[in-house]
């Protein structure tokens, strides 16, 4: 069933009422050029604008790039508005600077080519869990050999600019640093391959106290219980019992005891605050029971 309500745009179509999309104002040749430069306008402003971030997203390259494709199109339609001083101003004012800046982006793509290229040798497929199988031949041993062998094929340059050389030496002693701890995820299951997750976990797990005890106590609490408080969230209820299922009755038994005895300095610690006199008396009394044990055993 279709019915129009008289002096509105509104239809309704099978008892449901629908709003018919305004058309589009018919424009004149000078207000699509005009809405054609401020387009591209536009795009000229968010390349300037953006950010990057490190190692994987340069803004430099990226503005570069974007630039370079913005100009190309310049071109294009110039050919087609070849009497639009904007268009004109627009390419000439990205050429100059795509010329002035042509020698650092084509030596920063060829360090940012290596940093992908290291990237993608780390990047193998990790065991995930603890009962994965290990292949025969150690996995950190195959991505070490690949790293050395890539490394070592960026020594043997011999064309490369005063910059390119020095990151070389960086990359060489950043590898070196982190080289003893840089394998073992590939041999270990379930180890992760970097402390990212475990650092986004910490912001977590303040972030998460702070909504529930408020930021005043928030600090206590994360002093007192955070050892506790760390913890993965589970997809689904399903898999965080399979957790739990994995964790020995008697190790989980021993985890709460040794809890129950790191939160109780911390309340001993109030009531003498509190309290210091009946604390420390309560202590006296405790060294009193302990010399009258000691004389009755000698007796």
């Amino acid at each position: 069933m279709l019915a129009a309500f008289a002096g509105t745009d509104a239809v309704v179509l099978a008892g449901k009422r629908q709003t018919t999309r305004p058309t589009e104002p018919v424009l004149n040749q000078q207000q699509q050029i005009d809405k054609l430069v401020e387009a591209y306008a536009a795009r000229i402003r968010g390349a300037l604008s953006r950010t990057g971030r490190k190692p994987f997203c340069l803004a430099g390259l990226r503005l570069y790039n974007d630039l370079s494709l913005i100009h190309a199109s310049l071109n294009n339609s110039q050919l087609n508005l070849p009497d639009e001083p904007r268009l004109t101003c627009f390419a000439e004012a990205i050429a100059d600077i795509l010329a002035d800046f042509k020698e650092e982006n084509d030596t920063l793509s060829e360090a940012y080519s290596w940093v992908l290229k290291i990237s993608d040798i780390l990047d193998k497929e990790l065991p995930l869990l603890p009962d994965s199988d290990v292949p025969d031949k150690p996995l950190s041993t195959a991505v070490e050999t690949e790293l050395d062998q890539f490394l070592a094929e960026l020594d043997q340059r011999d064309n490369l600019n005063e910059f390119l050389v020095s990151f070389r030496k960086k990359l060489r002693n950043l590898t070196k640093r982190y080289k003893p701890g840089l394998f073992h995820c590939y041999d270990i299951p379930g180890l992760p391959r970097t402390n990212n997750d475990t650092e986004a976990l910490f912001g977590r797990v303040r972030r998460q106290t702070k909504r529930t005890s408020g930021a005043y106590h928030a600090k206590q609490r994360l002093r007192e219980q955070a050892a506790w408080l760390l913890f993965a969230l589970a997809d689904d209820e399903e898999q965080q019992l399979q957790r739990l299922k994995r964790v020995p009755l008697q190790e989980w038994r021993n985890e709460r005891q040794r809890m129950q005895e790191h939160l109780a300095s911390f309340r001993d610690d109030r009531v003498f605050r509190k309290k210091p006199d009946q604390y420390l008396a309560q202590l006296e009394n405790q060294a009193q029971q302990i010399a009258n044990s000691a004389s009755s055993g000698l007796d």
